[in-house]
């Protein structure tokens, strides 16, 4: 499905990443040249259709979520909380503090939305299926104190 995951029906430039097709990202190039120098003469872009999950999976039931959406993440979660009301899917959810922020939201926002919903976990960097054991994280600013550096992220479970 060409679109793409936010907190309204629009239109958005999704940024085409030059070094990494993981890395494409919505209405700004700032998260993609910030954490890899890129040439800013070279942006390019399409133009997509963004929707409310809340709308476009109206009738779904949700049972699982897989959210790395490159800083896209409180708009992509404030288009789903009645999902997250109503069937309080688990979710694997990117946290990078780095492109949430240079998306314009606020990773404070980000973590509120989580911890008001749901306990909190950080896979491991090095998982493997012997090291299953996940962190519990009970708040914003230990959530922020895991994080080493700007351009560090941490991938997270929630239920």
């Amino acid at each position: 499905v060409n679109k793409a995951t936010a907190d309204k029906k629009d239109k958005a430039k999704l940024f085409i990443c030059p070094y990494d097709s993981g890395h494409h990202t919505l209405n700004q190039f700032e998260g993609i040249s910030s954490y890899r120098p890129a040439d800013p003469d070279k942006k390019e872009y399409v133009e997509i259709e963004t929707v409310k999950l809340d709308d476009f999976l109206k009738d779904e039931k949700i049972d699982v979520v897989k959210m790395d959406v490159e800083g896209c993440e409180v708009m992509t979660l404030k288009g789903m909380e009645n999902i997250i009301k109503k069937y309080k899917p688990k979710m694997f959810v990117e946290f990078f503090p780095l492109l949430i922020n240079k998306m314009g939201d606020s990773t404070k926002e980000f973590a509120k939305i989580l911890f008001d919903n749901y306990s909190v976990f950080i896979i491991p960097k090095q998982y493997n299926a012997s090291n299953t054991e996940l962190l519990e994280v009970k708040s914003y600013e230990e959530l922020m104190d895991r994080c080493s550096g700007e351009k560090d992220h941490l991938n997270l479970f929630v239920k």
